[in-house]
């Protein structure tokens, strides 16, 4: 989502007319956007450019269900955390899924737009770092040979 680049293979993908259908109405101006947030700054308001971004995910939720992955999101700039705020609410309206990764520990970058993030999430579910035993099950299943704890 920071850069954008990760909607644009299924755009490319797309029939034109296809593209032309997501690409219309309040997600029109979103064309300008393609190439990245940075790029939207630019061209639009923030928040028409997080507009258009958000109804172009609706327009092409529309064709089929979407499943969207943001890992680290602890690490996203300012615009990709205020697009997902600007998403979430409206889930419950359209078929898109948001799994979110963030490592709570390590928020300082985005600091509040990571915990507003959060607490709007439907479900969420805390993991516990794995343990050295736990670790080693893992990586010993992995490459199918034991793992020496040091």
């Amino acid at each position: 989502m920071p850069s954008g680049n990760s909607w644009e293979p299924e755009l490319r993908g797309a029939l034109p007319e296809r593209v032309a259908q997501w690409l219309s109405g309040s997600a029109a101006p979103a064309k300008n956007l393609l190439g990245g947030l940075e790029g939207a700054l630019e061209a639009e308001s923030e928040s028409s450019a997080l507009y258009a971004l958000a109804w172009l995910i609706t327009n092409m939720s529309n064709d089929r269900p979407i499943l969207a992955v943001v890992d680290d999101m602890q690490w996203l700039d300012a615009p990709s955390l205020k697009l997902l705020l600007q998403v979430i609410p409206d889930l419950s309206d359209i078929p898109v899924l948001f799994i979110v990764g963030v490592r709570t520990s390590d928020v300082s970058h985005g600091g509040r737009l990571v915990e507003l993030v959060l607490s709007s999430a439907s479900k969420r579910t805390d993991l516990n770092p794995l343990s050295q035993g736990a670790a080693n099950e893992v990586l010993a299943a992995e490459f199918g040979t034991p793992v020496d704890s040091e």
